[in-house]
């Protein structure tokens, strides 16, 4: 069932990217394949989205009705596999030092 296997995809996706530091995936009350994207503050919001872009994930730019930047998982994101996508995200945060 495809779209139970995406659902499952999905919900792997967000925990893999929960463990990086300074990133939250929010999933909504009611499911969805749209979740909320929680940087912490000392992460340049901007930044972050344009240095995904280079991996080829794009994240919608922010809009006044919605203040927080929303990460679609789409087919092209499941199509990544997990570690290119860990990639893709760590590479994006700033240094820690």
């Amino acid at each position: 069932d495809v779209e139970r296997s995406r659902g499952l995809g999905d919900v792997y996706k967000r925990q893999i990217l929960n463990k990086l530091p300074g990133i939250e995936i929010h999933q909504f009350e009611h499911g969805s394949n749209v979740f909320e994207l929680r940087l912490d503050d000392e992460i340049d919001t901007d930044r972050f989205v344009e240095s995904l872009l280079d991996f080829k994930i794009v994240i919608p730019w922010l809009k006044s009705e919605w203040p927080l930047p929303l990460l679609h998982v789409n087919s092209s994101m499941l199509r990544r596999t997990n570690d290119e996508i860990v990639k893709a995200f760590t590479a994006a945060l700033p240094a820690r030092s």
